[in-house]
């Protein structure tokens, strides 16, 4: 299903994570996914996976229509944002999402998420892929070795992210 919705020929993993969303957890903010990457490949989306039941109140994802095809690559989510509202993006929810449910969003989608106002925890999984091939890049000029480190091995920018981290699964010729 990734492989089809970025149009690629192969696809690995950059990170699967857990998010649980306490009772009364603050709002997550406004990001995009790409941005903590560090690839030079537009095509990455992200698998939102509820492990429950989610509502509009333990808070549902939002997303801004569109956003993904500004021109995002090395700006913050925050320029990235008012340049979205400028061009009168719409902001979207889709209000629950059922048990056996999955969202998939673009890397450069502009998503964040309401606080959870119930006693419930929001659970969810997330699942990142990436189009075979990519680039590790530095876009900020920040210190990237503990991201490095975490997630490609010890890879160093200019390297393909194709570690045991990263592993390949699914290409169109298997």
């Amino acid at each position: 299903i990734a492989a089809d919705l970025m149009g690629v020929e192969g696809v690995r993993i950059y990170r699967d994570s857990a998010f649980f969303k306490q009772p009364g957890a603050a709002a997550t903010p406004m990001h995009q996914d790409n941005n903590y990457m560090l690839l030079d490949t537009d095509r990455s989306i992200t698998a939102w996976i509820p492990l429950r039941e989610v509502t509009a109140s333990t808070g549902s994802l939002h997303f801004i229509s569109r956003s993904h095809t500004l021109d995002n690559r090395g700006k913050t989510a925050k320029q990235n944002l008012k340049a979205a509202y400028r061009l009168g993006l719409e902001e979207m929810t889709y209000g629950g999402i059922g048990l056996g449910d999955v969202t998939f969003h673009a890397g450069w989608t502009l998503h964040n998420a309401p606080p959870n106002d119930t006693r419930d925890t929001r659970e969810a999984m997330t699942m990142m892929y990436y189009e075979d091939g990519a680039v590790i890049v530095n876009p900020f000029g920040t210190d990237p070795t503990g991201h490095l480190n975490q997630y490609f091995g010890g890879q160093k920018t200019g390297e393909t992210a194709d570690t045991p981290f990263n592993p390949l699964v699914y290409t169109k010729d298997s």
